[in-house]
């Protein structure tokens, strides 16, 4: 028999069953190292990631408890942020399946847990599906910016909108964010993407084609990046606190030196109530009147853009001048406000 290295063949059998021994302990130690992979098909505690692809992306926090029994919550991050029970929990093996949501809600999820440790599948509504990726939770660091952050965007000095950032608590440690638009009249509008390294902040809203790229200052109390949307780029400044109302000099304000009047008409063709105001001069009539018409997409009776009111200068200019004017909301935004 060839010696074997650190063996004496003439040792006996003693020498040979002790590292026969030591053979099968060390087996057993690599069996119990292995062992504990067999936790990571357990589905329990908290996951995020997102549920969607391309443009049409949520960020989302899904809660999987089993005390006393198997039960959870599913939090989707959009407008606002949804918290539904979840319902026929089922465990296979490496898999999951449940429900959440009721009538035109009604959506079945399936998972699997990767090698990876992640957990993927699909959320089914329907006839559609949506893919889902998540990983384990771990406290987001974004936390650390909690609270409302105002600002604007501007190019080359000058602001072209005004613009505010809220971060909220979520579950799991994580943080919804939503950005406002107070100009455009548009609010909460979901990030689908929020990383925040050392001091470095991304987020990103893919349903706009916009990402932002920044970084907060030593104090936590700035932040200061470019916006990328549609090929253009500004510049974004946030700071902590409330959005700051921006005074309109030129728009008239009450009591005004003519009469305003709400005044509506139905629609002959459709079921659509419009609804405008009619300014008159004071005085005796008859006087001209000028109509005011809005271009395409939906606005109101005053035309509101990025926090200008031209029909509201324009009309109070004519009717100082004896020329009475009317305005109206158009079906499309009315449509929009759901109503």
């Amino acid at each position: 028999m060839r010696a074997i290295p650190g063996m004496d063949p003439n040792s006996g059998g003693s020498s040979m069953r002790s590292h026969a021994v030591l053979i099968a302990l060390a087996c057993l130690a690599a069996g119990s190292r292995v062992r504990p992979a067999a936790a990571q098909t357990d589905p329990a505690g908290c996951w995020v990631g997102t549920v969607g692809s391309g443009t049409q992306v949520q960020r989302a926090v899904l809660e999987l408890r089993r005390s006393p029994g198997w039960g959870g919550t599913v939090h989707l991050m959009g407008r606002t942020m949804s918290a539904d029970s979840l319902g026929s929990i089922v465990l296979h093996g490496d898999s999951v399946t449940f429900t959440y949501g009721s009538g035109e809600r009604a959506t079945a999820v399936a998972a699997v847990l990767g090698a990876d440790g992640a957990l993927g599948g699909t959320f089914t509504r329907g006839a559609g599906s949506r893919p889902f990726a998540f990983r384990r939770a771990t406290p987001d660091p974004a936390a650390v910016l909690l609270g409302y952050w105002s600002g604007a965007l501007t190019s080359g000095g000058a602001m072209v909108l005004r613009a505010g950032v809220e971060f909220a608590p979520a579950p799991c440690g994580q943080v919804y964010a939503t950005f406002d638009s107070p100009d455009q009249a548009t609010n909460d509008l979901p990030f689908t993407a929020l990383s925040l390294m050392g001091d470095s902040l991304l987020f990103e809203m893919t349903y706009l084609g916009g990402a932002f790229r920044g970084t907060v200052s030593a104090d936590r109390g700035t932040i200061a990046g470019f916006w990328t949307q549609g090929g253009n780029t500004l510049e974004l400044q946030l700071a902590r606190g409330d959005s700051v109302t921006f005074r309109r000099p030129q728009e008239p304000v009450p009591p005004y030196p003519y009469d305003t009047v709400a005044v509506t008409y139905e629609d002959p063709v459709g079921p659509v109530r419009f609804a405008g105001t009619l300014t008159l001069p004071r005085g005796e009539g008859p006087f001209p009147a000028v109509l005011l018409i809005t271009g395409s997409g939906p606005q109101n009776r005053d035309e509101t853009v990025t926090g200008h009111r031209p029909f509201l200068i324009i009309a109070d200019h004519l009717t100082r001048r004896g020329v009475a004017t009317c305005a109206w909301t158009t079906a499309a935004w009315a449509a929009r406000l759901g109503t």
